[in-house]
């Protein structure tokens, strides 16, 4: 599993720009989780819990604005000019 937590965060940094990547990876103590025995509620509030002291950080990184879109064609089909 590590391997593949590696390879999804390095994709990741290859795919979006410096500083857009906020990686969280938590000590869990042995025996904490279980594969075949996992509690949705527990992981969900694990993940609450670890997060909150990055919360601020990962709010600045979806305060960017689109640009309006302005399709090459629009929708009654006439190419413009």
């Amino acid at each position: 599993m590590k391997a593949q937590s590696q390879s999804a965060t390095e994709i990741a940094r290859h795919l979006l720009p410096t500083g857009a990547i906020l990686r969280l990876d938590p000590v869990v103590r042995d025996n904490e989780f279980e594969l075949d025995s996992v509690s949705t509620k527990k992981l969900i509030a694990r993940g609450r819990l670890e997060s909150r002291p990055l919360m601020r950080e990962a709010a600045d990184l979806f305060k960017h604005k689109a640009e309006s879109y302005e399709p090459i064609y629009p929708r009654n089909g006439e190419v413009p000019a």
